[in-house]
């Protein structure tokens, strides 16, 4: 509990603390391996005490998972809450998101809520899902569904998106669902769409997006690297290699693969500039940078 003051609306209207706990109840803030965290440290809330419950009713697996005894607690039971927080100074508990959400992809931790909730403000509140996809062909990535059966526009999805988030924070495709798989609470069940994801096969540009010829022989030889890196030839001259699949990961391989073929190795920094396959071959085959 904590009693909202003039005080706090002073400071921050948006950031109120979880506050105390009531009377019976213990939260702690443990870190990966069960292990309390001291104040400031950010770490998962665990709640114990006397009001804890026995467990979800008819659920043994689930209630295993969730209601589980810390040594470092010295064997107390507690109920893993799945959120993220920490404790203050003043002894106020805060909270910070929460970590089935989270994903790591490239180094970074990634909050899939921020993601659904930007995406379902471009679309007038329709009903979002992102999930970590692991491509073979070219590695973790982004992908989100949509519920109804209106396929999104994929640019024009990935151009408003980029606005509003940072560049790797944008899904590479997204797939309208006539209906969402939900879990029983109600919430997404992000199991059941990377199956999804897994069965559509690689990630690129939409399926409609059918393979060009190449013609020009510095298009020819781009279009070449980008298949070899994407893992898929869904593209065409005027396709932007960040919207059909590609990353600065990528970008760094698509680099190395040029080199022997060019002479030298292109400048990540070219490839920023020029990510249309048509300018990308103009930049490196005309001036061969």
């Amino acid at each position: 509990m904590h009693e909202v003051t003039e005080a706090d609306l002073a400071e921050d209207a948006a950031e109120i603390p979880l506050g105390t706990e009531l009377p019976g109840v213990r939260v702690h803030v443990l870190d990966d391996g069960l292990r309390p965290l001291p104040a400031g440290a950010v770490g998962e809330l665990v709640i114990g005490g006397a009001l804890l419950a026995e467990g979800y009713l008819g659920l043994p697996e689930v209630t295993g998972a969730r209601f589980v005894p810390v040594p470092a607690l010295g064997g107390e039971r507690v109920y893993r809450t799945g959120d993220r927080g920490y404790r203050d100074l003043k002894g106020r508990l805060w909270f910070l998101g929460r970590q089935d959400n989270q994903v790591k992809l490239r180094g970074y931790r990634i909050e899939l809520e921020e993601i659904e909730a930007a995406a379902s403000a471009e679309l007038g509140g329709r009903s979002c899902a992102v999930v970590l996809h692991h491509d073979e062909a070219s590695g973790p990535r982004l992908v989100g569904f949509l519920e109804g059966s209106e396929q999104p526009d994929q640019a024009a999805l990935h151009q408003a998106l980029g606005r509003r988030l940072p560049g790797g924070l944008v899904p590479a495709a997204w797939t309208a669902l006539d209906t969402m798989p939900l879990l029983p609470g109600g919430k997404p069940d992000r199991a059941a769409l990377a199956r999804l994801a897994a069965e559509a096969g690689p990630v690129g540009e939409p399926a409609q997006a059918q393979p060009q010829a190449f013609t020009d022989p510095g298009q020819a030889l781009i279009a070449e690297a980008w298949q070899e890196v994407l893992g898929h030839d869904r593209f065409t001259a005027d396709s932007h290699f960040f919207e059909v699949g590609g990353h600065s990961l990528l970008a760094a391989r698509l680099a190395a693969w040029l080199e022997p073929r060019l002479g030298s190795r292109p400048q990540l920094r070219t490839l920023f500039q020029h990510p249309v396959l048509a300018d990308q071959a103009r930049a490196l085959t005309g001036a061969n940078q």
